[in-house]
């Protein structure tokens, strides 16, 4: 469904956000035990590129810093791509398009001045069947309730070793 909406909105809009474009890239993000667990199985079988904190030559842009929040995520790569693309995480998908956060539309701001009105992703909506999506799939894993979101950096930590994942722990 996200990956839908990103294409709508690419067809009718020029988005700022590009390869090698890390501003939204730099937080340690946290995801559900669902999305901690496909990132997980991804590294596992695929192994870990190595983690750059470079910026790159699309981030030379005047409001990089106000919009970079500290470290770079745990699975941003060399040229400033994701070395997960393939399972990343709803927020990674979601990032830079337009969502109705609340009262207000959000959108990256170097993509305005732009009229998001026709292609706007409702983020409490989104974020209910994500929640509802892993009660399921922590019920069905025999997991019950998991408190809280595992961070980014914990699911690399625990695929890069031996072990099973550091939040079934």
């Amino acid at each position: 469904m996200v990956d839908g909406h990103g294409a709508r909105v690419h067809e009718t809009h020029e988005l700022a956000c590009q390869p090698g474009c890390t501003a939204c890239c730099r937080q340690d993000l946290a995801v559900t035990v669902v999305e901690a667990d496909a990132v997980f199985a991804w590294v596992r079988e695929h192994g870990a590129a190595p983690q750059s904190a470079s910026r790159t030559e699309v981030d030379d842009h005047s409001r990089f810093e106000e919009l970079a929040y500290g470290e770079a995520c745990a699975f941003l790569g060399e040229a400033g791509l994701c070395t997960v693309y393939e399972v990343r995480p709803i927020i990674c998908r979601t990032h830079g398009l337009p969502l109705q956060i609340e009262a207000e539309v959000s959108v990256c701001p170097l993509s305005l001045p732009l009229d998001p009105s026709p292609t706007v992703l409702d983020l409490a909506g989104l974020n209910l069947r994500l929640a509802l999506i892993a009660q399921l799939y922590e019920a069905g894993e025999g997991l019950g309730a998991h408190e809280g979101r595992v961070p980014l950096s914990e699911v690399r930590r625990s695929a890069l070793g031996d072990g099973p994942p550091s939040w079934y722990l």
